[in-house]
């Protein structure tokens, strides 16, 4: 296996000064399941780990294989102010796919645990003035 093979466990918190997660999530045209697609710069999904094109495996441990899009959605949205996904990109999932390795957190593949800060380390931070 290439050493780069690898599943994303990726826990992505929402931030007061950014609306929602920073991604959108889409179906491709011929292919099972739900991928990550656009991300914002500066977003929460970055500071999780996520990538453009990852297929979402699970949320919050839950597998969405059979989901429908809206099903996915709903479910990430009803998670509040926090949600952990499970990843993986398109050379992890091929070479799963090509060895009938079912994704998952204990599949034999590394597992990298992101976590998102919680808080937007891309916000200035206050430096104490002296007292005079």
């Amino acid at each position: 296996m290439a050493p780069s093979m690898q599943v994303r466990k990726c826990l992505l918190r929402k931030w007061a000064n950014f609306q929602g997660y920073g991604f959108n999530l889409h179906a491709e045209k011929g292919k099972h399941g739900q991928y990550v697609g656009q991300i914002d710069k500066g977003s929460p999904a970055v500071s999780a780990g996520l990538r453009e094109g990852d297929r979402i495996v699970e949320v919050d441990g839950h597998n969405i294989g059979t989901d429908s899009h809206a099903q996915v959605v709903g479910r990430i949205r009803s998670c509040g102010d926090s949600v952990w996904l499970l990843v993986v990109d398109k050379n992890t999932d091929e070479y799963c796919a090509n060895n009938d390795i079912d994704v998952s957190e204990d599949c034999g593949v590394e597992l990298e645990v992101i976590v998102c800060s919680a808080v937007d380390p891309n916000l200035p931070t206050e430096t104490p003035g002296k007292t005079l």
